[in-house]
């Protein structure tokens, strides 16, 4: 027997007790008696009270809940209850719920609901996002917080579902919007940043950090490499516009120079503002950086362009200008201000101004060619005078063409001068030269002829000629002109490879033979030169009639001939010098006596030192008593010169006496020296050894004791020794 009484204490408290009764029983099994066992149970009462209370309490949260709850066997994944907002959530009756698994409802695979899980235990978080079903409608993005339950005994699982859709969403478009957003700023290069005061934050967006150079994913950099990121002046300007903002809320806004590492430096826009809270207190700064390194260089590139054109026009001397015609007023370059004599902006030109400026008698063609263009009869260009404020007149040449509005009404005009000043003077310089030019052409004396190569390569075409050409073939302009050539020249087959000279090397010069109109012929020497005339190559020849000229070279050389075969036959030696004392003619006779080949004599000057002249005593000849100087210097004949010459080769001395005649040319100067020698060295031993004799007699005659006389054949006394003087006492004399 079991069961529950309420007992009473002996101070009249009532208590709950357990009764266990059990029966006692001999071997035989007859009852003899029963156990009775009671046993408080207070305590039990109060846990069950508790539990039956907390199961209300669960009970009344889960079926009140406005959240959704669902509880699912872990083993299975069946739903095992579902409370009324569950119900409304999801469309199925609570029974519906009740027959299906978790499964049924959750969008996921096995696999990506275990990877979710492993997903959220790495991220830490005590709920999973999952997809769940509904009966209708797209599938909606939950939050499930689970934990273990148990419900009269049984270990379950508690899920409380949030539907987080339109927060997913939200999300998912703030996240878009940010991308968006850097997206823009990085397409823009432009990048935004904020500074808390409260709490010394910064933030930067990434595409700050691009725009210096550096790592995102570090925190902003602290004040000195902030100072690392831009030149000083830059940095200067920077923080100095930074503590202004801060200190009095004044707005900046600066184009700051950016040092980037590793890379050249850029260009920023940087404008920055103070955050104020609902006071009007400073509680922060923000702004934002656009990179305008690209602006910068296009418009370095725009001020070079720029420079360059002003730099062009300078030297073209070639302005701009712009006409508003409705309203007169003129735009010009700089340069346009120069050619008209005055500093650049110096003054807001005019319509009336240009027109003064002309030349009276150039305004009435100018306006006339600007009405022209105006009705639109002709266009604008037209070269006229002006004259600059220091009375210096300048030729120009103006060109412009007119802009109309939507109704074809002429609004504005625009154009270009440029100075042709020096480009006048060219052409009449030109102009000039031509006519001077064509004097020379027709005037020479030589004569003229202009060749046009063909295309096929046959023989060059006469285009044109000087009258003397004509007048020494004979022929009339019209007969000439035209013709190949070969009309003239009776050398034919040496035409190509003049022609081939003319084109390889651009000029030639030869020897040909030309026929006249009556037949005869003569000798020409041409010469030739290829140029280009507008692209055109002509050959520009100058032919001269040589034939005299070859008679006399013909007779010159024959004479030339003669005189050399004198002398080398001949008996004295005898050596041509020219004036500047080296050698030109030797012949055998000379080389033989001084003994040198006549590689090593032509050439080779008098005053050589190895020549070592010598006066008749044997000492050395000064190089202005050289026999080839005496007649250079005095221009007069040298007669029988006795020297001694230094024989190098044989290194002996080879006596000689010589003779030179200067030869003069036909202007009386002297262009050679004429020098003969004969040798006399024997005749110089001997007179050598005669003198030495005479020495020998002498002292002989002078040592004697003995009176001695020398007695001519007249009878005279010639000589008388010492002892003569004392025998006589008288003197020698």
């Amino acid at each position: 027997f079991h069961k529950e009484f309420m007992m009473r204490r002996r101070d009249g408290t009532i208590f709950p007790t357990d009764h266990t009764v059990t029966e006692i029983r001999d071997d035989e099994g007859s009852r003899v008696g029963v156990v009775s066992a009671v046993r408080d149970i207070t305590g039990r009462k109060r846990i069950e009270d508790a539990l039956r209370e907390s199961e209300e309490r669960y009970r009344s949260l889960f079926e009140n809940s406005h959240a959704v709850l669902l509880v699912i066997n872990p083993d299975d994944g069946s739903i095992v209850d579902a409370n009324p907002a569950a119900v409304a959530y999801y469309g199925w009756t609570r029974e519906e719920l009740k027959n299906k698994k978790i499964s049924e409802i959750n969008t996921l695979t096995p696999d990506q609901v275990k990877a979710e899980m492993e997903l959220a235990r790495e991220e830490k978080r005590a709920h999973f996002v999952f997809k769940h079903r509904r009966t209708q409608g797209e599938p909606r993005d939950v939050e499930v917080y689970s934990g273990p339950i148990k419900i009269k005994g049984r270990a379950l699982l508690y899920s409380i579902i949030f539907d987080i859709t339109d927060r997913k969403r939200m999300e998912e478009a703030l996240r878009q919007s940010e991308t968006e957003l850097q997206e823009a700023q990085r397409i823009a290069h432009v990048g935004s940043w904020r500074l808390d005061n409260a709490t010394n934050h910064v933030v930067w967006t990434e595409e700050l950090y691009r725009m210096l150079g550096l790592d995102p994913s570090r925190p902003p950099p602290d004040y000195t490499e902030h100072m690392r990121l831009f030149t000083p002046e830059s940095w200067e300007r920077l923080s100095s516009a930074l503590a202004l903002t801060q200190e009095q809320g004044v707005p900046y806004k600066l184009e700051l120079e950016m040092v980037r590492p590793g890379k050249s430096n850029g260009w920023m826009l940087a404008i920055g503002e103070p955050m104020r809270d609902a006071s009007g207190a400073i509680i922060g700064l923000q702004g934002v950086a656009q990179d305008i390194t690209d602006r910068k260089s296009a418009e370095e590139a725009i001020q070079r362009n720029e420079r360059r054109l002003a730099e062009a026009q300078r030297i073209a001397k070639m302005g701009n200008w712009e006409w508003d015609i409705v309203s007169g007023a003129n735009l010009w370059s700089d340069e346009q201000f120069r050619i008209f004599g005055f500093e650049p902006g110096s003054f807001s030109p005019d319509y009336e101004f240009f027109m003064n400026a002309l030349l009276p008698e150039d305004r009435p063609k100018v306006r006339a060619a600007l009405d022209d263009v105006l009705a639109g009869r002709a266009p604008y260009s037209i070269d006229c005078q002006i004259t600059t404020p220091d009375g210096t007149v300048k030729h120009i040449h103006c060109e412009g063409e007119i802009k109309h509005d939507p109704s074809g009404k002429s609004v504005r005009m625009a154009g270009t001068v440029q100075d042709i000043t020096d480009r006048k003077r060219a052409e009449q310089a030109i102009r000039e030269s031509e006519e001077k030019f064509r004097a020379i052409f027709e005037g020479a004396t030589d004569y003229i002829m202009v060749l046009e190569p063909t295309r096929d390569g046959s023989p060059p075409i006469i285009i044109d000629a000087s009258e003397p050409a004509f007048a020494k073939h004979g022929y009339s302009r019209q007969e000439l002109i035209g013709k190949p050539i070969t009309f003239l020249d009776l050398e034919d087959a040496k035409i190509p490879m003049r022609m081939g000279e003319l084109f390889r090397k651009g000029t030639a010069q030869f020897e040909v033979v030309h026929r006249r109109k009556d037949g005869s012929q003569f000798l020409a020497e041409v010469f030739s030169k290829s140029i280009d005339v507008g692209g055109k190559t002509i050959f520009y020849t100058i032919e001269r009639d040589i034939t005299d000229r070859k008679k006399a070279e013909t007779a010159l050389r024959q004479s030339e001939e003669r005189y050399r075969t004198l002398v080398n036959n001949i008996e004295a030696a005898v050596v041509v010098h020219s004036t500047d004392t080296s050698i030109t003619a030797i012949n055998q006779k000379a080389l033989d006596l001084l003994g040198i080949t006549a590689e090593q004599a032509y050439g080779r000057m008098s005053m050589d030192p190895e020549w070592r002249f010598l006066t008749p005593e044997g000492k050395p000849l000064s190089l202005e008593m050289y026999p080839v100087n005496q007649v250079l210097s005095s221009a007069a004949s040298l007669n029988e010169m006795v020297v001694g010459i230094n024989r190098p080769v044989r290194r002996d001395v080879v006596w000689v006496v010589v003779s030179a005649v200067p030869v003069f040319d036909e202007k009386g100067n002297i262009k050679e020296v004429f020098v003969s020698f004969m040798d006399i060295t024997e005749r110089k031993r001997a007179e050598e050894q005669l003198r030495l004799i005479s020495i020998y007699t002498r002292n002989l005659i002078e040592t004697s004791l003995d009176p001695l006389v020398t007695i001519n054949a007249d009878g005279k006394i010639t000589d008388v020794n010492s002892a003569t003087e004392k025998v006589t006492g008288l003197p020698r004399d």
